[in-house]
């Protein structure tokens, strides 16, 4: 009869660290994938909430009409101004087509609190009576956890001036211009990704939209006047 053989202390610590240090390997490669896959998966989520906010800022802005009543206020970090939407319900206080079809639309960023380390992008939106009337509306969040919203307007460039560029526009971070609507906005928005976790990282975006009633404005500097 054949003597079975029986794996000896020595061999068997062997095999089990073998054993053990492929685990170690299998789990470590499987960890850094499922990293990669979270991380490039927040990475697309949050390109697509830059997209849609956007989206959504530059069609407000192309819709931008001229309104006497109401201005269009550019400023480096809130912007405000007038657009024309057709609404099925009418308002029962409405007056007229004013108060139910022209609205004044407001972007701007708020503090939830002073605790807070970003801010909330918020757009109000106010009928032409609660304008009037001065009447308080609430702004709604589109986006929580921005760390910067900002606006640049366009100009056309001082043919008086002894250096005259390029490009025929120039951008300012402040519209003065009265009774007039430019005829570009550039919007830079960071938009802040896993805030508040070892994974935090911020993203920025930028978009210039085109308004088909704008117009093109010489820039005003109030040193030089």
């Amino acid at each position: 009869m054949r003597q079975k053989k029986n794996f000896t202390l020595l061999e068997l610590l062997i095999a089990l660290s073998l054993f053990a240090t492929i685990m170690v390997s299998l789990y470590s490669a499987l960890s850094v994938g499922i990293v990669a896959w979270k991380r490039g998966d927040r990475g697309s989520t949050v390109h697509q909430k830059a997209r849609i906010i956007l989206d959504t800022i530059s069609s407000d802005i192309r819709n931008c009409i001229y309104f006497s009543y109401i201005q269009f206020v550019g400023k480096a970090n809130e912007v405000y101004f007038p657009v024309s939407m057709v609404v099925r319900e009418g308002n029962k206080e409405a007056k007229g087509v004013f108060d139910t079809n022209i609205f004044k639309i407001t972007y701007l960023l708020e503090r939830k609190s002073y605790r807070s380390k970003y801010k909330s992008l918020m757009r109000k939106q106010e009928r032409f009576l609660d304008v009037t009337s001065k009447k308080q509306v609430k702004p709604k969040e589109l986006a929580g956890d921005v760390q910067s919203l900002s606006f640049e307007y366009s100009y056309k460039v001082d043919e008086n001036l002894e250096e005259i560029s390029e490009t025929p526009v120039e951008w300012h971070n402040e519209y003065k211009i009265k009774n007039k609507i430019p005829m570009g906005v550039i919007i830079k928005l960071v938009v802040v990704e896993g805030a508040g976790t070892e994974f935090e990282e911020k993203h920025s975006f930028e978009r210039t939209v085109f308004i088909p009633q704008g117009t093109l404005e010489i820039f005003e500097d109030e040193q030089e006047e």
